[in-house]
């Protein structure tokens, strides 16, 4: 979004709306109880932030679809028709049931009075005439957010309060296209600028859940937009700065989430991006008091980091649906803050993996084997080259003998990966090379000593060969990973003058961490 501050504005007055929500019975006015209607109007240009707000409310439990009211581009005529709408919505119930919330989002008219008027698709629209329209809305509480952007320098200027007989009103004035001076992240192309909106709007998403009830509460939302702030540029404030108490429910999570939590500290700036998109779908601080929620999409994900001495880094993270991984500063692998503002979420870099696994096999030196294996990998998205340790225990019993076998080996594999979100598909050809030693006791050993002979007696041999695997794996939050592989092995082993291959099929499951 454009630096606006449709949060700065929204939230201080969302905390006045908390407060009068406060022992009333709006106070029942949350996701399970009441009836919510949503209006949000956006003029030329803000079609992105009417989508989310929409979206953000709806996912969150605040409305029903068929009562969020969204008109980007909006003309004289579609206002109109959007609170006829609301109108229609609210009277089908009692005034004290209607929890209305209206959103606008704009440009200020040139020329006009700076902060007093939107600009429409079709004209100005007085902000004034907004708030009587709101006002004329049958509901028990009526909060009116409004964002006019100006084409100025300066502080974003907010101004909080409640018009006699009126809505409350969150009025916020703002810089166009100004990026607050104390974000350090270089622009990315076609990212737009953080503002207290997105800070609001990813607040609602999870962020804000302080006490991890999974809900978002006024009271929530706004303490959090307020310390977003706080690591933001200059704002001024006229009319009350209140502290919300307020336990009104504005969102809750529907399960299961998938959420990053960025670990306490402060001044550290992250941004999230679905991977090989350039602009990011939000931008977050960290915060010193507490861990911050961040909600996003179950898929692939690129998050870059910046702290306050310009140190920057990224990582990538493959998110399953409903999983949670614990993300800080230290986590991510250096770039330059440059290298950061031209590729955003299209930053590519090979991992480094490693990963143990528990396997068994039939075939071989003896009819079952089993045993454990450490691996690197080096990868990128399409191959990767792993070197590989193994450590086995094979064997089989006849009515003469018992033969053990101890299998140490190393194995050097290629592999073709295809990625699809968190799930991945390799496929690998390798070398293994080996090393058994056999001990070969008898079954009768008391008859065999009887008779002079030793009754065990050890071999040793090493030998090489072909491997070829197929692997399917997933993430467990975000770096982590499980899977399950099978393949065979095809060592050849000097068996007096000449060469004895020694198949085996093999299978195992593994895990691995992704740094």
């Amino acid at each position: 979004m454009r630096g606006r501050a449709l949060s700065r504005l929204a939230l201080p007055a969302l905390a006045v709306a908390a407060g009068l929500l406060v022992g009333s019975p709006a106070h029942a006015l949350g996701p399970r109880g009441g009836v919510r209607v949503l209006v949000v109007l956006g003029g030329p240009g803000r079609d992105a932030e009417v989508s989310r707000t929409v979206e953000t409310f709806v996912r969150g439990g605040f409305v029903r679809p068929g009562r969020a009211i969204a008109v980007p581009h909006a003309t004289q005529a579609q206002v109109g028709e959007a609170f006829a709408r609301a109108r229609s919505l609210a009277e089908r119930f009692a005034p004290e049931e209607v929890f209305l919330v209206v959103v606008a989002l704009g440009e200020s008219p040139v020329p006009s009075e700076p902060g007093e008027a939107l600009a429409l698709t079709d004209g100005p629209l007085p902000l004034a005439t907004l708030a009587t329209l709101s006002r004329d809305l049958p509901a028990a509480l009526h909060l009116l957010v409004s964002e006019v952007c100006e084409q100025r320098d300066g502080p974003t200027e907010l101004a909080l309060g409640r018009l006699a007989g009126g809505p409350t009103w969150l009025r916020a004035r703002s810089p166009c296209g100004g990026r607050p001076t104390s974000s350090l992240l270089p622009e990315t192309p076609g990212s737009p600028p953080p503002s207290l909106a997105t800070d609001w709007l990813t607040g609602l998403e999870a962020a804000a859940d302080r006490n991890d009830d999974h809900r978002v509460t006024l009271g929530e939302s706004y303490a959090y937009v307020a310390a977003q702030a706080a690591e933001r540029g200059p704002v001024s404030t006229t009319g009350p700065f209140l502290d919300p108490a307020s336990e009104v429910v504005l969102t809750h999570d529907a399960p299961p989430a998938t959420e990053i939590a960025l670990r306490r500290g402060r001044g550290i700036t992250y941004r999230f991006f679905e991977h090989g998109r350039i602009p990011p779908f939000a931008e977050v601080r960290s915060l010193a008091d507490r861990e911050v929620r961040v909600r996003v999409p179950p898929t692939r994900l690129v998050v870059h980091a910046l702290d306050e001495r310009g140190r920057a880094g990224a990582i990538e993270l493959r998110m399953t649906s409903g999983s949670l991984h614990f993300l800080s500063a230290a986590d991510v692998r250096a770039e330059a803050p440059s290298v950061l503002g031209r590729e955003g979420g299209a930053l590519t870099r090979a991992n480094h993996e490693v990963s143990v696994s528990y396997g068994a096999g039939v075939g071989g030196y003896a009819s079952v084997a089993h045993g454990g294996t450490l691996r690197y990998a080096y990868a990128s998205d399409r191959y990767a080259l792993q070197l590989a340790g193994t450590a086995a225990l094979a064997g089989n019993t006849t009515t003469a003998n018992e033969n053990l076998f101890a299998v140490f080996g190393a194995r050097l594999r290629a592999e073709r990966r295809w990625l699809s979100g968190a799930p991945l598909l390799a496929v690998g050809v390798g070398v293994v090379g080996e090393f058994a030693v056999q001990t070969l006791r008898r079954t009768d050993s008391a008859r065999v000593l009887a008779a002079g002979y030793p009754t065990e007696q050890r071999f040793r041999a090493a030998g090489a060969g072909p491997e070829v695997y197929a692997s399917l794996r997933t993430t467990i939050g975000g770096t982590s990973f499980f899977g399950l592989e099978v393949g065979g092995a095809f060592p050849l082993v000097p068996v007096g003058e000449s060469f004895r291959m020694f198949p085996r099929a093999e299978g195992s499951v593994f895990a691995g961490l992704v740094y």
